[in-house]
């Protein structure tokens, strides 16, 4: 089963590809914000009725600066050590635009320890979840024989 949804995922066309992470970025840019509030109360966070702009806006912030940055342009499985320095890049960047974005708007009452825990669980998501794929795609591709061009780690015995 896992096989089949790995090559199911790999076969993908390249423009469905990057949708599924532009969602995937889009849930972790509400989640980031969320978490970042938790961690900060110390209690499960429910946004009070200003606060749910902030929600939308991460998105809609984190999402075009991602794009501009190339994250959607790179191939998960061959993403390597390099392309971690573009996510800190694009996450940091964000976090800067989201952060001018809520001291302009005006909502009272988040702590401005916040960002910086947006910015964190930020890089970590976006960052954990290129790795992840690349890994958990990266040995079956191999396989399928789309590394022709790839040099093989072959073991000595």
């Amino acid at each position: 089963m896992r096989s089949h949804t790995r090559t199911w995922f790999i076969l993908l066309p390249r423009q469905k590809k990057a949708f599924i992470l532009i969602s995937a970025d889009v849930f972790f840019a509400v989640f980031a914000l969320w978490a970042a509030l938790s961690l900060r109360w110390g209690e499960l966070y429910v946004p009070k009725s200003g606060e749910w702009y902030l929600f939308a806006a991460a998105p809609v912030i984190a999402v075009p600066i991602f794009i501009k940055m190339g994250l959607y342009r790179a191939i998960i499985r061959y993403i390597e050590v390099r392309a971690l320095w573009t996510i800190i890049q694009a996450t940091t960047l964000y976090a800067l635009v989201f952060a001018f974005v809520l001291y302009e708007s005006g909502i009272k009452g988040v702590p401005r320890t916040v960002l910086p825990l947006n910015w964190l669980n930020m890089m970590l998501l976006v960052g954990s979840s290129r790795f992840f794929a690349r890994w958990w795609l990266g040995e079956l591709y191999l396989n399928l024989g789309g590394g022709r061009g790839v040099k093989s780690h072959s073991k000595k015995m």
